[in-house]
């Protein structure tokens, strides 16, 4: 309607619709394949993962989509089957693990030679929580994300908008991003930092006072159903009893973002003759 950008009720019910068909028929077509590995009678030999890039919005914070610090977006599931660790059948764990820890974590259940592993492959070897679930290897989990306001169309830009408007940095060159996001979880809190970007260095400047702070408080230890703030609508950053805790997890942001990474631009930076005609086409009605 005329005044706001809202996605009318009728057709937010359409979409989550679709997303639940997709994850009820992506259900089925794992169970299809476990079906199928267990015919070849290698099933009880072969390491199965289920996982995915990223979570999805469906309307939290007005998103429809993946392009925030917030948990919706952050938080993917995780399934392991190995039989051969026999602790792991039918067992959770509370410990925190992340993504890149599992190339590691798939060396050392595939038994491969760890010692070809090149030394600048992030993450940690989580394969042990599959013989100790109840064990705890990491107490947080990291992530980042850009915001490059008026930029979604680069290299068309849309100037002198609020902040919120067309942000998505998913075509801009590393050196033209605006801010970067800094997100830690714990098991009762996340907090999520913006830093001005360091075009020059393609590296966030924590020297600068930072842009803005979001702590957002969860259920501990972590439970199916959060009833604290599940979906991180308070932000509790600037209340003062947030004042014991933020200190250790902004250091904990710095620790783990603001040293000892490599550093630097991208040699190629992005060729826009090659990408495909439709996107091009889609860009040239915001130029």
């Amino acid at each position: 309607r005329p005044g706001s950008n809202a996605v009318p009720h009728w057709f937010q019910g359409q979409m989550r619709q679709g997303y639940y068909a997709a994850v009820t028929h992506t259900d089925w077509l794992v169970g299809k394949l476990l079906r199928a590995l267990e015919a070849t009678g290698r099933s009880q030999e072969t390491l199965v993962i289920v996982t995915s890039d990223h979570g999805w919005q469906l309307g939290e914070h007005g998103e429809w989509g993946k392009h925030t610090n917030f948990e919706a977006s952050l938080q993917v599931p995780l399934l392991i089957r190995a039989p051969w660790k026999k602790k792991s059948v039918g067992s959770h764990t509370s410990s925190f693990v992340e993504l890149i820890d599992l190339y590691r974590s798939i060396v050392s259940l595939a038994v491969l030679p760890k010692s070809q592993i090149q030394s600048d492959v992030d993450g940690d070897d989580f394969s042990t929580l599959l013989d100790a679930p109840q064990s705890v290897l990491k107490s947080a989990a990291f992530s980042q994300y850009s915001r490059c306001p008026g930029k979604r169309w680069w290299p068309s830009r849309q100037p002198h908008g609020p902040a919120w408007r067309l942000n998505n940095c998913e075509d801009v060159p590393a050196p033209n991003i605006t801010a970067m996001g800094y997100s830690v979880r714990t098991q009762r809190w996340r907090l999520t930092e913006w830093f001005q970007w360091d075009g020059s260095r393609c590296a966030a400047d924590f020297a600068k006072p930072s842009l803005g702070l979001e702590l957002y408080q969860h259920q501990s230890p972590p439970q199916p159903l959060d009833f604290d703030d599940p979906a991180e609508s308070v932000n509790l950053a600037y209340e003062p009893a947030a004042r014991t805790i933020m200190p250790m997890l902004r250091h904990m942001i710095r620790d783990r973002f603001g040293k000892d990474l490599r550093l630097g631009c991208p040699p190629k930076l992005l060729d826009t003759a090659a990408l495909p005609s439709l996107e091009r086409e889609v860009r040239a009605t915001w130029q």
